[in-house]
């Protein structure tokens, strides 16, 4: 994270950079810390859902004696749900919902596990009960699933969406879950609630999670390397093919990031999208980076044939102008990244010969790969309050379990000098300033602005203040260059007042509602932001640079050579990601992401 203004004051013990403790923690763990699911609300009703058994066909009967013996009442069925709801665009297209196959349209199965019912009760329990007490007889036929069956339907990725940026040949000797969309879930459970005019609870069941919200893409790929005895690539072809469901073209696109790997001069792409019986999918940590893994597995496959070391190869084929845009990269630490982790790793006492390497009956192999995401960042707003009592942050922003809460707090605490434990950080709520989405791993750079923007304000407010007072230690002073720090107001020469002496000028408290908009963003971003539009910059957003994040990633594996069991024990990593707020929650971060 950038400081929104200088000076910036010295870094505080629990401030930005230090390994503070999530502050939401110990509510995780004792179970205080509330969901969804837990909040209170008057006389609700309970919901389950009844999920297709069957991946293609036509719903014959419904028996629901059972059901409502069991004491449900199934309010919703197929008849009375017809012409509800009306499809939509997906949300790779620009819309916000998930999928355009709405449920309870009719008698028709598309996919295995679309909702086929909702049964409403008093009790979750009686809900659940009665769901399963439902029964279901089916006319089926024969799905087309995956990869190679018949019945799939070939769409190039351009023509579904035309914005989709293949990369194309540079020269002519040429050759990527749950709180981004709507579900129908949604729309099934509001319309319940309209009808009933009482709340509405539904808790999925885990199984069903994979069938009625969104999933990785299966992806195909096919790549071709063509190098010098030097190791020097000079052409790179990918070509992927993604399925998706029939109605829908969501992509994942993922040569966007290999064709911006590596120096390549000639480069070609194409995605194809095939559309099965399947359900739509959707994005999944980090959707249009995951298809690297082709691209990394050929870079190994060429460094064999070119009897060279893996990271060699990498070395040499470094970029720094991106292939594809040919911007430079506004950072590109990749080198540094392999240097540090491969010491750290021993790479230097790898036998690059095959089977090698060995401990008794397990064989022994040590890989590297090229790890990259894209530093996006939008606009946010975030209000800051700073009184006698210490510290509140407000955003309407989500913790998704990364540690939201934490950072924001540090950041406060480093801008305002206060301690962490004096910054009450309220989040998840639509009343509260609007952020922007969590996702695309922005949120570190985009709220935490916003918070460092509104503290400045409110330095800025103090120090006004204190220099116009003739009764302040402070008066006189340049404003520019007092730093709230260690509770106190301080001037560089050594002159300082307590924070409350200073809050006492502005009337005991200070309140400050500040939207930051980052360097090319586009025009609006903040006025978009509050009617619900978000618009990432960053990544390859930007018209000076190209702006992304990099690592290196070593990995040893052990296959038994009589078992074949596999065991991973070792897994080394070095990121270059900009300024980290919380060394802790960062590295449960890239721990999880290298796992």
């Amino acid at each position: 994270m950038a400081a929104a203004t200088d000076p910036s004051p010295p870094t505080s013990p629990s401030g930005i950079g230090a390994r503070v403790p999530r502050i939401d923690g110990a509510a995780k763990v004792t179970g205080a810390a509330r969901y969804a699911s837990d909040m209170a609300v008057s006389r609700p009703v309970f919901a389950c859902l009844r999920t297709s058994d069957i991946a293609l066909g036509r719903i014959a009967s419904i028996d629901e004696t059972e059901a409502r013996a069991a004491g449900s009442d199934r309010h919703h069925d197929l008849e009375n749900r017809a012409g509800q709801f009306k499809p939509i665009k997906i949300m790779s297209s620009g819309e916000a919902a998930s999928t355009s196959m709405m449920s309870l349209q009719s008698p028709d199965i598309r996919h295995d596990g679309e909702i086929i019912a909702v049964v409403l009760a008093e009790s979750f329990e009686t809900a659940r009960d009665a769901s399963h007490r439902l029964k279901i007889a089916y006319d089926r036929r024969d799905p087309t699933a995956g990869f190679d069956d018949k019945g799939l339907v070939a769409e190039a990725a351009t023509k579904a969406d035309p914005r989709f940026k293949n990369a194309k040949v540079r020269d002519a000797a040429g050759a990527f879950g749950s709180k981004g969309a709507i579900t129908p879930r949604t729309s099934l459970i509001a319309l319940a609630a309209k009808r009933l005019g009482r709340p509405v609870k539904l808790i999925a069941a885990r199984d069903q999670g994979f069938t009625i919200s969104t999933y990785r893409a299966e992806t195909r790929h096919h790549v071709q390397l063509g190098a010098g005895r030097d190791g020097k690539i000079t052409a790179l072809v990918h070509q992927g093919e993604e399925i998706s469901g029939r109605p829908d073209s969501y992509k994942v696109g993922g040569t966007d990031v290999t064709t911006r790997t590596y120096d390549i001069p000639n480069i070609t792409s194409n995605v194809t999208i095939l559309h099965a019986d399947r359900d739509t999918p959707g994005f999944m940590r980090a959707p249009s980076e995951v298809p690297s893994i082709a691209l990394e597995s050929a870079m190994d496959e060429l460094a064999v044939a070119l009897n060279m070391d893996p990271v060699e190869l990498r070395r040499i084929n470094n970029a720094q102008i991106d292939p594809v845009s040919k911007l430079p990269y506004s950072s590109r630490s990749l080198n540094q990244c392999y240097a540090a982790a491969a010491t750290a790793f021993g790479w230097s006492r790898r036998d690059p010969r095959p089977m090698a390497m060995r401990d008794g009956d397990w064989q022994i192999g040590w890989g590297c790969a090229t790890a990259c995401y894209p530093s996006n960042i939008a606009a946010s707003f975030a209000r800051v309050t700073l009184a006698g009592g210490g510290a509140r942050v407000e955003v309407a922003g989500h913790e998704v379990g990364t540690g939201a809460y934490t950072i924001y707090a540090q950041t406060a605490a480093q801008m305002l000098g206060q301690p962490v434990a004096r910054i009450d950080v309220r989040m998840g709520d639509s009343s509260l300033p609007p952020a922007p989405v969590s996702g695309g791993s922005n949120n570190a750079a985009s709220i935490s602005n916003a918070v460092a923007l509104a503290c400045t304000k409110i330095r800025d407010a103090l120090a006004a203040a204190a220099i116009a007072a003739a009764k302040s230690p402070l008066s006189g002073s340049d404003a520019a260059a007092l730093v709230l720090v260690n509770g106190t107001l301080r001037a560089p020469d050594g002159r300082s007042e307590p924070i409350a002496n200073a809050l006492e000028r502005v009337g005991g408290g200070v309140e400050i509602l500040a939207g930051n908009e980052p360097k090319n963003s586009a025009p609006g971003a903040l006025a978009g932001l509050r009617a619900g539009k978000l618009a990432f910059t960053g990544g390859t957003a930007d018209k000076d640079s190209i702006k992304f994040a990099f690592g290196a990633e070593f990995v040893e594996v052990r296959v038994h050579r009589l078992t074949r069991e596999v065991r991973v024990p070792r897994i080394v990593g070095a990121f270059a990601a900009g300024t980290i707020i919380n060394p802790a929650t960062a590295r449960s971060q890239l721990l999880g992401g290298m796992i």
